[in-house]
């Protein structure tokens, strides 16, 4: 689980933003990891609120 909150405009105390998101991981052989997460906005101060699910895929080879 992982959390996000900054500000967008250090001089206006109503441009904070919060975020939360998760995810798991899997080692799927030496060399290969995957990723899903998701990220939801708790609090927007632009008041659009995003979604974000991911999947990622990270290779350490040659």
């Amino acid at each position: 689980m992982q959390g996000n909150y900054w500000s967008n405009d250090l001089t206006n105390e109503e441009s904070d933003d919060l975020t939360l998101g998760f995810g798991v991981s899997w080692k799927l052989k030496p060399s290969l990891d995957l990723r899903i997460g998701y990220f939801q906005d708790i609090e927007k101060s632009s008041g659009e609120e995003d979604r974000v699910a991911l999947l990622q895929i990270y290779y350490y080879g040659k």
